[in-house]
Order: structure tokens, then C-alpha cells, then sequence
């Protein structure tokens, strides 16, 4: 298990690893063979034994606005109502998930949190409670004064960073409305008072790849592994939303997906949906990453029913017994919609 865990820190460093690794699992070869298709099943049904109700991660999104129009989003292309969560709905989802045993909460899903303008405010009330947290920011409205708020919360577990360009040029050109150096300013700020406060947090710079960025990819790795307290620098291949269409799409381009996200092939039990629910602004629960712009898979409202009655609801049994049953291919968005396919190949067993 160790060997596996340090393999697996080094493959996460490394942009060609990762993509090796991507490609072998995401070909024609390995993905629609009958073998794989057979242990995808066999770990996912293990998978389900040993966490039936998932791992208990919660997500909150306390707001879907964000102040970047990243060309690998969806903002333009798939517009849809931007807000912030009440302080009723919220209050009630971190009661209800204490109550569930829930140890984690995710403060972010598809918005930028920080521009929750009680973002800190939150942030205190879920480290009361006693749970650990952490969030995805751009970093562009991270202060010195949230950052140490921030990193003196005992709860406040980790951090991703998404730097997804390295030059001025490429960064502002992907993030645009961001100012780069700005960001690397703040994210370098916050790193330095990390190590004077002596703080554990984990900080991971994600950068996703495509074909605008992929040329700087190396030098962005080599500069943030440099500063302290950086654990780690991970690069996502781009992928289609479950099939939605991503702004720079509407540009004209066209962006090549993720190995996994190809289209055509074998489709097996996706690891998402016992991984936790994503909560978003207005009460509405889903349970895939994947789904977050479109929100079509939505199994429940925080609003009107407990996050109990949702998370052992007919809604997420069902969803789970078809990709358990083999039968992904026959859903409206998982099998119709989506095309990727989350990698059993390199996951440890469960």
C-alpha cells in the first residue's frame, strides 16, 4: 500500500506520467476490453460494499458567481443563475451533516468562493463544528487578512490553487478578467504566511492542459515547486462537462478532451457517485463533477428534505444499482450525455 502511495505522489508530479497514464486507460486497447470491463465492475461493487453511502464528503457552494471567464469553462456557453447561498440553507446543511458523521466539507463546487462575501464568515462556522475543510480559489481576491483568518482555522485542511497559464500572456488569455501577477502575488503571499504561522494546510497548484497552456506546463511545475509549502502541482487534462459545451468551443476551437472523455466506447460505473453530493447555492443536490455547469442529475433540495432522506434516497439508490448493474449506457445524462470515465486501473483497492 505504501509502495502504491509513493508511486502515486510521483506519477501526480509529473504532467507526462499522468498523461501516460490517462492514455493507457483511456484507449480503445485497455478501456473496452472485457477484462477491464470486468474489474471495473469488481471494484466498483467493492467500492459500494465498503462505503454504501458514499465517503461522506460534502460540498457547499456558497456561490456560483465567479469573477474569471476561464475559456475552459462554461459561463458563456451555459449560462445559468448566479447566487448565494442563504444562511438558513447553509446553517441547515452543516447541522444535518453532523448529525450524518460527515468529517469533510468542500467550500467550493462551481463558483469562486471568495467571492462570497461571508466566505470567512462560513469558513469559522464549519471549523467550530469541528469539521475539517477546503476549497478551489483563483486566488485573485485572496487578501492577507483572509489568508490569515483562513490559516488560523484548525479545520482548514488544504487548498487548490487554479493557475492555469504561467506567462502573463497565457494566463490572462485563459483566465480572462484575472490579472496574473496579481494572483501569483497573493498565492506567494499566502505561502509565506503559511510558513510563519507554522500552518499544515496542504496547498496544490492545479493547472488543467490543453492546447493554449501546454507549452508552459514544465516551467509552471518547476516555479511553484520551488516555493515552500507547495505540495503538490497537479495538470488535468480538459474535459467535456459531460457533454456540454465549453466556451472556448464557442470561440471556434477545437479542444482535445481527456483520453477518458473520448466519445464511442465502453462506458463503466463512475467512482463520483460515492464520493460525496456537491450542494449548490440554491439547496439543489448533485452528486457528479462532471454535472456541475448543467445540473441535469439533481437527486434532491436541501430546502425541503433532510440531507439524510437525500443521501439514502430512491434518487442516488437507483442512480448507483444501474452503474452497478452495468447499465450506465441506459441514463438520460451518464449514458446519453456523459463520456467519461473515471479510471479503475491505477485506484488502489478498495
Amino acid at each position: 500500500m505504501k509502495l502504491y502511495q509513493n508511486l502515486r505522489k510521483i506519477a501526480e508530479k509529473s504532467p507526462f506520467v499522468v498523461d501516460t497514464a490517462r492514455r493507457i486507460v483511456g484507449s480503445d486497447l485497455v478501456n473496452n476490453s472485457g477484462l477491464y470491463q470486468k474489474l471495473a465492475l469488481r471494484k466498483a461493487h467493492r467500492l459500494h460494499l465498503s462505503k454504501p453511502l458514499g465517503t461522506k464528503v460534502v460540498c457547499i457552494e456558497t456561490t456560483s458567481a465567479c469573477n474569471a471567464k476561464c475559456i475552459m469553462c462554461t459561463k458563456r456557453s451555459l449560462p445559468h443563475e448566479a447566487g448565494i447561498m442563504s444562511d438558513t440553507i447553509f446553517s441547515k446543511i452543516l447541522t444535518e451533516a453532523k448529525e450524518l458523521g460527515v468529517k469533510q466539507i468542500g467550500l467550493s463546487v462551481y463558483g469562486e468562493p471568495l467571492s462570497d462575501p461571508k466566505f470567512i464568515q462560513r469558513a469559522k462556522m464549519v471549523n467550530d463544528l469541528g469539521f475539517r475543510f477546503y476549497f478551489f480559489s483563483n486566488a485573485s481576491l485572496l487578501t492577507q487578512d483572509k489568508a490569515k483568518e483562513l490559516l488560523l482555522m484548525p479545520g482548514f485542511g488544504s487548498v487548490y490553487f487554479s493557475i492555469n497559464g504561467f506567462s502573463k500572456k497565457t494566463y490572462e488569455e485563459v483566465m480572462m478578467g484575472l490579472n496574473r501577477d496579481k494572483v501569483f502575488e497573493n498565492v506567494l503571499n499566502f505561502l509565506q504566511l503559511r510558513e510563519k504561522l507554522n500552518s499544515k494546510v496542504k496547498v496544490r497548484v492545479t493547472c488543467v492542459v490543453f492546447e493554449k497552456n501546454k507549452h508552459e506546463i514544465n516551467e509552471l511545475k518547476q516555479f511553484w515547486l520551488k516555493q515552500p509549502g507547495v505540495d503538490m502541482v497537479y495538470f488535468p487534462a480538459i474535459r467535456n462537462r459531460g457533454g456540454t459545451t465549453l466556451d472556448i468551443e464557442t470561440q471556434g476551437e477545437n479542444p482535445v478532451f481527456s483520453p477518458l472523455s473520448a466519445k464511442g466506447r465502453t462506458l463503466h460505473p463512475c467512482r463520483y457517485l460515492w464520493e460525496g453530493l456537491f450542494v449548490y447555492w440554491n439547496g439543489e443536490v448533485g452528486v457528479c463533477c462532471e454535472d456541475n455547469a448543467a445540473r441535469r442529475i439533481g437527486i434532491g433540495n436541501v430546502a425541503d428534505q433532510t440531507l439524510n432522506e437525500i443521501w439514502t434516497g430512491e434518487n442516488i439508490k437507483n442512480l448507483r444499482k444501474l452503474h452497478l448493474d452495468g447499465k450506465r449506457h441506459l441514463h438520460r445524462i451518464c449514458g446519453k450525455q456523459c463520456s467519461y470515465n473515471t479510471a479503475w486501473l491505477f485506484q488502489e483497492n478498495i
